[in-house]
């Protein structure tokens, strides 16, 4: 399985699967992070597999989604390619659980998303969930092969800092209109 996502900037990078923090586990950063930065993402599982995909057979490709965020160690970003690709393949980087909700089960255009740090509001936004992994679909299977099981995270703002030795550990947690998908403990 592997994680292709779609930066905010509109670029595609993927992450190996070693970044996804399992279902029910802490973040433990190793010792050389001193800070991270994050983004939020919404992401979907793919059900089958293609290339290339128009926008208008997208919806054959996917049937759930969830919220998510996707770390980055800020001690490697030094500018460079390499930094920010070092940055994208470190181990449980990737806050993706594989609990999902239905599409068909969506009853409105916006889904209302809210990501909270130690009681503090990161984020808090109405999100056309459906019409930005179609757009994501299309998008990133022209540059790879999607196949089933891999997950396609869409970010949905810019790369910002999250934390930092000082206030570790440090709690998030996101909600998806109202029920918790995530929560976390992030120790550095």
């Amino acid at each position: 399985m592997l994680i292709a996502v779609k930066t905010f900037s509109g670029k595609v990078i993927v992450r190996p699967d070693n970044t996804r923090v399992k279902d029910g586990e802490d973040v433990y950063m190793p010792e050389f992070v001193s800070r991270l930065e994050w983004t939020p993402v919404i992401y979907t599982r793919i059900i089958r597999p293609g290339r290339s995909i128009s926008k208008k057979f997208a919806d054959r490709y996917w049937d759930s989604f969830n919220v998510g965020i996707l770390l980055f160690p800020a001690d490697l970003i030094d500018g460079s390619e390499e930094g920010y690709a070092c940055a994208s393949c470190l181990d449980h980087s990737s806050l993706l659980n594989l609990e999902f909700h239905g599409i068909k089960e969506q009853s409105k255009k916006y889904n209302k998303i809210v990501i909270s740090s130690n009681n503090n509001v990161l984020l808090s936004d109405n999100i056309d969930i459906r019409e930005s992994i179609l757009n994501s679909i299309a998008d990133v299977s022209r540059f790879c092969w999607l196949r089933e099981g891999d997950l396609l995270a869409v970010e949905i703002r810019p790369r910002e800092a999250l934390c930092d030795m000082k206030n570790s550990p440090f709690q998030i947690s996101g909600t998806l209109d109202g029920q918790t998908v995530f929560d976390k403990k992030i120790i550095l």
